[in-house]
């Protein structure tokens, strides 16, 4: 929420199982109120609206977008779990029974899925539910959040970290695979996204700032007020930068920012449906598309929840 008031993304309202539930009615929910809630929002879910075990196998069967998720969770959680203390008092089982294992654990989040998903129906009918997991498209739209060069379909970001290549190129990937090749860029002290090692933009320091602006443009500036202008030799290093990174740079802020600037290649800006095509072929929509970087080409009160 705080990054969605940040950006100003104003055609984006952000929903909680609580919310829909009717419990934080007109009341601001600060974290010490959102824990006083999760316990009872769970027993409200699945007592209202909770699938059986047998019912969600049954809907396993018959519908696609149910048997995608659930192979969707045990291929995360057969690594999420081997390390955790689910798995820690059993470390001596067997790979086939660490498999039932994971398969017990995904089945039950497969019933607080299914329940959600009946809550959704019940309070929302004439809404329209975006996930960011793949699906048919029967009964939400798919919206990749980050499209990939490669043409997959995006992991969820809470399963992954965003790597930025030098040419510009996003992928959501696990952190072991790109810790040596990337550089992580914190934000405000806190981790913020993997960034390809190049002398081109690692000399960014205390008081200079690379700023992705997705789709694909990259804009510079300078971290304090102070008047700093950009040595010769930082500005050849953007220049060159500029001939490989494929989308715009801006440079501002610097003393010496205008001229710098129009030294640079400018490529024009993709629109977010423009760079979702040159991807692949994804299964979703341009109105949804917008929706996801918080455009208003369709009505926000159409949009039930992105999950």
């Amino acid at each position: 929420m705080d990054i969605a008031a940040e950006k100003n993304f104003t055609s984006i309202k952000l929903l909680r199982v609580m919310d829909v539930l009717g419990l934080t009615r007109d009341k601001a929910l600060t974290e010490e109120f959102y824990y006083t809630l999760t316990a009872l929002s769970r027993e409200m879910l699945l007592s209202e609206y909770g699938q059986s075990e047998e019912n969600v196998r049954k809907m396993m069967k018959e519908d696609k977008d149910t048997l995608m998720t659930y192979l969707g969770f045990i291929k995360f959680l057969e690594t999420d779990l081997k390390y955790s203390p689910v798995a820690s008092a059993s470390k001596s089982i067997s790979g086939q029974q660490y498999r039932k294992l994971v398969k017990k654990v995904a089945i039950g989040m497969m019933i607080r899925a299914e329940s959600f998903t009946k809550l959704l129906q019940a309070k929302c009918p004439d809404y329209v539910r975006l996930s960011i997991h793949p699906s048919s498209g029967s009964v939400k739209l798919s919206v990749p959040l980050i499209t990939q060069r490669n043409g997959d379909f995006p992991r969820t970001p809470w399963h992954s970290v965003c790597a930025l290549s030098l040419s510009g190129g996003y992928s959501m990937t696990h952190a072991k695979d790109v810790r040596e090749t990337h550089r992580l860029i914190r934000h405000k002290r806190l981790p913020y996204y993997f960034r390809e090692r190049s002398d081109l933009w690692d000399w960014e320091n205390d008081d200079v700032m690379f700023e992705p602006r997705y789709p694909n443009a990259l804009h510079i500036y300078p971290l304090h007020t102070d008047s700093r202008a950009l040595t010769a030799d930082e500005a050849d290093k953007l220049k060159a930068l500029a001939g490989v990174y494929e989308g715009s740079l801006s440079v501002t802020g610097f003393t010496n920012a205008a001229d710098v600037d129009a030294a640079l290649t400018h490529p024009p800006t993709l629109p977010l449906a423009a760079s979702q095509e040159m991807a692949a072929p994804l299964p979703t929509t341009t109105p949804a598309a917008g929706l996801a970087a918080g455009r208003a080409e369709v009505p926000a009160a159409t949009v039930t929840s992105v999950a």
